[in-house]
């Protein structure tokens, strides 16, 4: 039997070596789940739809937006694409556009709420309320002032004059009682009371009155009843 170099076998081994490695990277090699998911989103992949609008807002707003308690100030808006348009508080449902007066006793928010089948939109605008000044009040007239009421001598006996003496200002008129009356609002003037005389200086004008008093004491003189007669 003949020799053959096993050399010469070589170029046959690799022939079929390769065959068997080919058939196993054709057979065994499995498509992973990744792969199959990519696959099949890139196919089955549809455009998207583009849902509805919201409403817009395009104007909500307060003239003036501070006023006085009393006032009032004027909400104003306009809305498009809403099916319901509603201010609160107070308000309610309204126009998609328009105006509405306001009178807040204190200062308030107003929100409006826009709405269709797509969602909402919202917008605020306050009205701030500031106290009314009070009117300026008109200067109080000031009373009468008595600047002196004067008597001398304020102790007489009976049948003696007095003099009495007096200035008042800012007065619409001026009395000396009792049994005197009307007197000028600044003068001299004389009395002679028989008994003891409280005499009252009254001044008076729109605002009301001021008086002052003086006494004036009087004594009388009596002859003893008891003094014996001279005999002849």
């Amino acid at each position: 039997m003949k020799k053959y170099k096993w050399y010469l076998l070589l170029p046959l081994l690799l022939v079929v070596f390769t065959l068997i490695a080919g058939n196993c990277v054709t057979i065994n090699v499995p498509q992973t789940q990744g792969q199959h998911a990519a696959g099949e989103g890139q196919s089955q992949t549809a455009p998207s739809t583009q849902g509805g609008t919201p409403p817009v807002i395009n104007d909500f707003s307060a003239s003036p937006a501070n006023i006085t308690t009393g006032g009032s100030a004027t909400l104003s808006w306009q809305v498009t694409g809403a099916n319901t348009v509603n201010i609160s508080p107070g308000i309610g449902n309204v126009a998609m556009s328009g105006s509405a007066a306001v009178s807040p006793s204190a200062g308030t928010a107003y929100m409006l709420t826009a709405i269709n089948s797509s969602g909402s939109q919202t917008a605020v605008t306050q009205v701030s309320v500031e106290a009314a000044s009070p009117p300026p009040s008109s200067p109080s007239a000031s009373l009468p002032v008595i600047n002196y009421f004067e008597a001398y001598p304020v102790n007489i006996l009976a049948g003696s004059i007095v003099g009495m003496t007096w200035s008042v200002s800012n007065a619409t008129s001026v009395t000396l009682s009792p049994g005197i009356g009307a007197v000028s609002p600044s003068e001299n003037f004389t009395v002679s009371p028989g008994i003891t005389t409280t005499y009252t200086l009254t001044a008076t004008n729109t605002a009301g009155w001021r008086t002052k008093s003086i006494t004036v004491t009087v004594s009388t003189i009596k002859l003893p009843l008891n003094i014996p007669l001279r005999q002849k």
